[in-house]
């Protein structure tokens, strides 16, 4: 990833940190965005951190897009055959355990919700690629990757809906969390 940010012309410098060592000074950033992310980093050395360099009238933003798979069945046999490959240990947004850590804390506000639901126009070779791109199918051997391959093109190509189409909709909701930074009133 850091790879491809290089190549992009707006991106001006990349700056070496994590979410519990951000090289920057104290309250000076406006923004904080964490796209598919803070359930990686949800303890509560990173909020300090993200509250540190959050300017007073700062927004934290967090960010998860997730399948939809409430109105077609077979998206949800998709994603559970991806999802049973990823392992326990691993963390989750779906599992809501990362809300835990704005639980009796006096850093941020109380978090604010939003969903938005969308549909992502594809074809089933961006299907695949979309579920090998997950971090946890992406860590796997390329055998068992094939593997994973041929079972969606196996479970699409049984598809009716979409039998016979090129492209076709999935399904999408994003659901967006913010909140702002407490701060003393000396600061």
């Amino acid at each position: 990833m850091r790879e491809t940010l290089k190549h992009i012309p707006l991106i001006t410098k990349i700056i070496d940190g994590t979410a519990e060592n951000i090289s920057f000074e104290d309250n000076t950033i406006d923004i904080i965005l964490c796209g598919q992310a803070f359930h990686w980093f949800a303890n509560y050395r990173a909020l300090t951190e993200l509250n540190r360099v959050l300017k007073p009238n700062g927004l934290l933003i967090l960010i998860w897009n997730l399948a939809d798979n409430r109105e077609r069945p077979w998206t949800k046999i998709m994603w559970e055959y991806v999802d049973s490959f990823r392992s326990k240990e691993i963390p989750r947004y779906e599992t809501m355990e990362w809300k835990k850590v704005f639980d009796n804390q006096n850093l941020f506000s109380s978090l604010q919700h939003k969903q938005f639901t969308y549909k992502h126009h594809v074809t089933r070779d961006l299907v695949i690629k979309r579920m090998l791109s997950k971090s946890f199918i992406a860590t796997l051997s390329s055998e068992q990757q094939k593997t994973i391959t041929d079972e969606i093109r196996k479970i699409l190509e049984n598809v009716e809906e979409i039998q016979g189409l090129e492209e076709f909709d999935l399904n999408y909701f994003t659901d967006v969390y913010w909140c702002s930074p407490l701060k003393l009133s000396s600061q």
